[in-house]
């Protein structure tokens, strides 16, 4: 998880964010299209804004998990348990989004919008079943609060059967 110790002037997923928005204000501009242009420049300006306020010495917890801007395990901790949520609602609606697709389509072929709409979806499978299997492979191997079975044949977290 990043955090504000490096030399960045933000964390990285901000950094990276930050040019992603500035790449998309670059090539909407290119192509002519002010509107968005201008929407995706106002939007990088406040996500620098953001930043720097969340990184200010006495930011407040939930500025800096708001901004990604994590300062210690506990900003971590926290931050993992909203993004859980974020997550869910996530991989929710982009069931949705499918479904939506594959009514529309019927027997045509499907656009970019479409293919996108789906590989969305199997890339934010594909992550979750990823990032499930080595928060699993880390928890089994270094900690003493996981165990593969209880007395019950049922695994143990935390000391007590789930």
């Amino acid at each position: 998880m990043p955090r504000t110790t490096s030399r960045l002037p933000a964390s990285r997923i901000n950094v990276l964010l930050f040019a992603c928005l500035v790449l998309g204000t670059v090539i909407t501009a290119l192509l002519g299209n002010w509107f968005m242009s201008s929407v995706l420049l106002i939007v990088s300006a406040a996500e620098t804004g953001m930043v720097v306020y969340a990184r200010r010495a006495n930011a407040r917890v939930i500025t800096r998990i708001n901004a990604i801007e994590y300062r210690d395990e506990r900003d971590v901790l926290l931050a993992k348990e909203g993004l859980t949520a974020v997550g869910v609602a996530a991989l929710t609606l982009s069931i949705v989004a499918f479904i939506v697709v594959a009514v529309r389509l019927g027997d045509a072929r499907p656009d970019a919008l479409d293919l996108f709409v789906i590989l969305q979806l199997l890339v934010l499978n594909v992550v979750w079943g990823i990032s499930n299997s080595l928060v699993v492979r880390r928890a089994e191997g270094s900690s003493p609060l996981v165990s593969e079975q209880s007395g019950n044949g049922r695994r143990v977290i935390g000391g007590s059967p789930r």
